[in-house]
């Protein structure tokens, strides 16, 4: 098994890059395949959450697709928290907010606002 790629800054490269095809949710066939797994190392801090479930990093697979996924690649690395930092910060510069997927129902999306965000970044230790 091969662990998943991931770009010069620490970043996972998408599923897409590497062949697997992203597809529209249909109940029962498909599964959200979240980049950056497992969740047992993300959910631990708030941070590392609300990047493993931001919606850019959570793709809709068939569910073979994702048995295949899981199959050929170990889970990345977790960036470094600047890089976890950074981007999320660039996303809420680009959208106001941070558009999270819902770890239990990952069929729904929430908002967390950008003074909300800054209230958790606050609280990070570089």
């Amino acid at each position: 098994m091969r662990r998943w790629p991931t770009t010069t800054s620490g970043l996972a490269v998408p599923p897409t890059e590497l062949g697997f095809g992203v597809v529209e949710f249909r109940r029962g066939l498909t599964t959200n395949h979240h980049q950056y797994w497992n969740r047992r190392v993300y959910d631990r801090e708030v941070h590392t959450s609300l990047f493993r479930n931001l919606v850019s990093h959570v793709f809709t697979l068939d569910r073979e697709e994702h048995d295949n996924l899981h199959g050929a690649y170990s889970p990345p690395k977790m960036p470094k928290l600047d890089s976890i930092i950074n981007l999320l910060d660039g996303y809420v510069d680009l959208h106001g907010h941070l558009d999270v997927v819902r770890e239990k129902k990952t069929n729904e999306v929430y908002q967390v606002g950008a003074a909300s965000w800054e209230a958790i970044r606050g609280g990070i230790r570089p």
